[in-house]
């Protein structure tokens, strides 16, 4: 599907989130593995020309502050509505990372189906930085695989990145602050956390417990 500014005024002064309503599911002319592939690519064309960046990332905040302040929304039976433009926004430049993990916090990560994909294919794309050791913090605790997949990228190259640049008591750090500005988690509970989060790790397991046990006050 070819971009059309007119279908992006529509979703964004409209507030659309289901994917369906402009979207297929499936495209004939594509191998994707994933439904609405086409809505991904149709954001990632309206992100190559600079007028259309900002109603887009005001479409993904909106939706943001709809899943915080209302009921989370969803696209379509597998995904939340913003998923794609969010995604689109992180692809295109690192520094909508942080929209892209704001919108990962207001996701019902109990029920979570690609979010372990486009994680792994934001890190693809930008490598190891601030933006992706965030992202990295932000997931590690969350969801049904967020220390699953914790324990993937530690294994892959993050641990050896972290230990090279001598950025494991940052991480911790991170992973901290996101503990503490998840409103779902309480204070009695951080030991056990500390305890899932520091067994993702080979090398590093007891410099990780000691930085945030020092860091949560415990």
């Amino acid at each position: 599907m070819e971009f059309d500014p007119k279908v992006l005024r529509e979703i964004v002064d409209g507030f659309v989130t289901k994917s369906e309503t402009f979207f297929p599911a499936w495209e004939e002319s594509t191998n994707a593995e994933r439904p609405f592939q086409a809505e991904r690519n149709f954001y990632g064309s309206a992100l190559q020309q600079a007028e259309y960046q900002e109603s887009i990332l005001s479409y993904v905040r909106k939706i943001i502050e709809h899943n915080r302040n209302a009921s989370i929304l969803w696209s379509s039976e597998e995904e939340h509505a913003g998923t794609h433009a969010a995604m689109a926004l992180a692809l295109f430049d690192k520094r909508y990372i942080s929209d892209y993990i704001d919108f990962l916090r207001t996701n019902d990560l109990d029920h979570e189906v690609y979010q372990s994909d486009d994680i792994r294919e934001l890190i693809e794309r930008w490598g190891w930085c601030e933006e992706t050791l965030s992202l990295a913090a932000a997931r590690s605790f969350r969801g049904q695989f967020g220390p699953d997949q914790l324990g993937e990228i530690l294994s892959e190259g993050l641990e050896e990145y972290l230990t090279e640049t001598d950025s494991i008591a940052s991480f911790a750090e991170k992973i901290c602050e996101e503990l503490r500005n998840d409103s779902s988690i309480v204070k009695e509970d951080y030991e056990e956390w500390i305890e899932i989060v520091s067994e993702s790790f080979e090398e590093n397991q007891k410099s990780i417990q000691r930085t945030m046990k020092r860091k949560l006050q415990i």
